[in-house]
């Protein structure tokens, strides 16, 4: 799920680029993610100057096996209703290392080397994450967009992502 999250959006991003800033993105799984050729459809649900709404699907023939919502808002100076800092991240080598296969399993998960705050506990964690295949680019809103779906507070991609065909 998660390399196909990070195609739908970075397609997304290569269609409609903008300067609105990825607010939220949702995910529905359909059916199946096959491997193989497969379609991006991309949409404006909802345009606007401050807020819009783009739907994507990608297709497998005329199987859809993922829908995403995502919502764009245009950036602002929020200096004056800032609330919470968060303290820098720290640089890898000052976390301890992670073994993501220990938690799950699969071979994307398998591909990944990760590091972690040593005072993280299950659903509040800061880690850094990557990869050790070759990758595509992918914008930091993106990227932001890509950690929420993948239900860590913080995810640093600092080698890219990569989508490896099983």
């Amino acid at each position: 799920m998660a390399p196909a999250s990070g195609l739908v959006l970075a397609e997304v991003e290569r269609r409609l680029p903008s300067d609105k800033l990825v607010s939220r993105a949702s995910f529905d799984v359909l059916g199946v993610i096959h491997s193989g050729e497969f379609t991006i459809d991309v949409e404006v649900v909802r345009p606007g100057r401050s807020i819009e709404l783009i739907e994507a699907s990608m297709r497998h023939g005329d199987l859809t096996s993922i829908r995403a919502r995502i919502w764009r808002l245009a950036a602002t100076d929020t200096a004056q209703v800032q609330g919470i800092e968060w303290a820098p991240l720290p640089p890898p080598d000052a976390m301890r290392p992670l073994a993501f296969s220990s938690i799950w399993d699969g071979g994307y998960i398998d591909s990944l080397e990760a590091c972690q705050e040593v005072d993280a506990r299950p659903g509040r964690g800061r880690s850094w994450i990557r990869t050790r295949f070759p990758k595509f680019t992918i914008s930091a809103p993106m990227l932001w967009a890509l950690s929420q779906c993948l239900e860590v507070e913080v995810a640093y991609f600092f080698d890219g992502l990569v989508v490896e065909k099983t």
